[in-house]
């Protein structure tokens, strides 16, 4: 964000590049929900009532960062589809972005 912000107030153009990557990188959250569904699907189980755990929901390696994580949005679409999100990471404690998510 960043660095197309720079480019384009430095040099009056969108720095494309950078913002079809942003792009790509916001619809993961969606993607990924969409595959776990489709993967519990193949298996006769549905997404609603079942269980996830998502192994870290930081943003940056080995420090509890939790800002800009694409864990957030991606447990909120799991909780809006009916699953139950349990999360373990090492530096999170109390997850306050997704409190609704278990901590393991």
């Amino acid at each position: 964000n960043y660095l197309s912000h720079n480019v384009r107030a430095r040099l009056g153009y969108p720095f494309r590049f950078v913002e079809l990557a942003q792009e790509i990188n916001s619809q993961m959250p969606a993607y990924v929900v969409s595959r776990a569904q489709d993967i519990l699907n193949e298996e006769g189980k549905p997404l609603n009532g079942s269980t996830v755990l998502l192994l870290g929901v930081t943003y940056k390696p080995n420090i509890a960062d939790q800002r800009e994580s694409p864990a957030v949005p991606l447990a909120r679409q799991l909780l809006a589809k009916g699953a139950v999100v349990q999360y373990h990471d090492p530096h999170v404690a109390d997850w306050t972005s997704v409190p609704e998510a278990v901590r393991v």
